[in-house]
């Protein structure tokens, strides 16, 4: 989680380089697949095998 607080620090930094809406689409679509990959593992970690 500590990468995430350190890219938000950064985003805002990278933001004057790129436009405002790529930066937040890039960030929501890397929060989406984070979210995705963590309900993913807990629906899976009991029982069935991560593969």
């Amino acid at each position: 989680m500590a990468n995430i607080a350190i890219r938000l620090m950064t985003s805002s930094n990278l933001a004057a380089a790129t436009t405002c809406r790529e930066e937040v689409g890039r960030w929501t679509a890397e929060m989406g697949i984070f979210m995705r990959h963590m309900l993913w593992r807990r629906s899976c970690d009991h029982g069935t095998p991560n593969t």
